[in-house]
């Protein structure tokens, strides 16, 4: 499965809303039912996101006392992948109660905190 499922938009609060494409649920309903991480399919839902500009990044990356994902659209790296610089990063802080691709599609968006 491969595609389009999401679109990414900032909000006025500064956050990241990840709005569900109605033509992407199915397969989003799909990836929801595998047995896999709960990171492991956010990365499957927003794969072209992934390879359009965005990136998750590592919260060791950035000193973050978290395991919840964290992407960015503003990083940069050497070539052996080692992170130079982090911008802007926008987080989910209910990873630990809540699944946010099915949070996405109960809600047919889930929002991502703007870091501080």
């Amino acid at each position: 499965m491969s595609g389009k499922y999401t679109e990414f938009e900032k909000q006025a609060n500064e956050n990241l809303r990840i709005t569900l494409l109605e033509e992407g649920r199915e397969s989003v309903e799909e990836i929801a039912a595998q047995e896999i991480t709960a990171d492991s399919k956010l990365a499957q839902v927003i794969e072209w996101q992934l390879g359009n500009g965005w990136s998750f990044v590592r919260p060791e990356d950035i000193a973050a006392l978290t395991e919840a994902p964290i992407l960015t659209e503003e990083i940069e790296e050497d070539n052996q992948g080692n992170v130079l610089k982090v911008g802007t990063v926008y987080w989910y802080p209910q990873y630990d109660v809540s699944d946010p691709v099915a949070k996405l599609l109960e809600n047919g968006y889930v929002d991502f905190e703007r870091g501080k």
